[in-house]
């Protein structure tokens, strides 16, 4: 991340560290979801995530995060071939005591793709377009993190044998992130990476 987090009792740790996944408020979350399918051609998910933490709850190490998101997919498969992949997800995380509960930082966020894919024989050629945006929604003053952005990933797959499988990926992405203005660095940033992939699977 660029920047720092909000300056909230409890965290971070005295070092630095965080510890992923610790329970402190022990209210249990859920999640749950729907899913339809037809001649395993087309299928449809819906997803609600809500952990339910307490973000008003500190100890003497961490706060509690109140995180929750609804996600929506399909997959189509189409003859000769072609596959077809999409998703939407958007939710909000949150810390800190406030009055309605809900968190005195709350950090909104959505992000959406279509991804396209070709299989003859075996070769394999994925193409892959995402939006992301994150936002403040309570205490930018202190803690800023709008960000906008799209990347587009290219891929090439090519199974060998049994064993074997070479992949090349390329990917792009262009952001606008307001934190870099904290570093004088430009708000707006082109990134291209290509990798290059080979994989060997063993049957015990």
């Amino acid at each position: 991340l660029w920047g720092r987090l909000p300056d909230i009792k409890g965290m971070p740790r005295a070092d630095g560290s965080f510890e992923l996944f610790s329970e402190i408020d022990t209210r249990p979350g859920f999640y749950a979801g729907l899913e339809g399918s037809y001649r395993n051609q087309l299928v449809v998910r819906a997803m609600r995530y809500d952990n339910r933490g307490d973000p008003a709850l500190c100890n003497t190490q961490e706060c509690a995060w109140l995180s929750r998101f609804n996600a929506y997919g399909a997959r189509l498969e189409l003859p000769q071939g072609w596959t077809v992949i999409s998703q939407w997800l958007d939710g909000d995380t949150s810390v800190g005591k406030s009055q309605d509960g809900r968190g005195s930082h709350i950090l909104g966020y959505w992000s959406d793709f279509v991804l396209v894919s070709k299989t003859v024989g075996p070769h394999r050629v994925t193409a892959r377009y995402e939006r992301f945006h994150t936002k403040t929604l309570l205490g930018a003053n202190k803690f800023n993190s709008n960000q906008d952005g799209a990347a587009f990933m290219l891929s090439y797959r090519y199974q060998l044998n049994d064993q074997w499988q070479l992949t090349a990926e390329g990917l792009k992405v262009d952001s606008t992130t307001s934190q870099r203005a904290l570093v004088a660095a430009p708000l707006d940033a082109r990134e291209s990476s290509l990798q290059l992939l080979a994989r060997y699977s063993l049957s015990l």
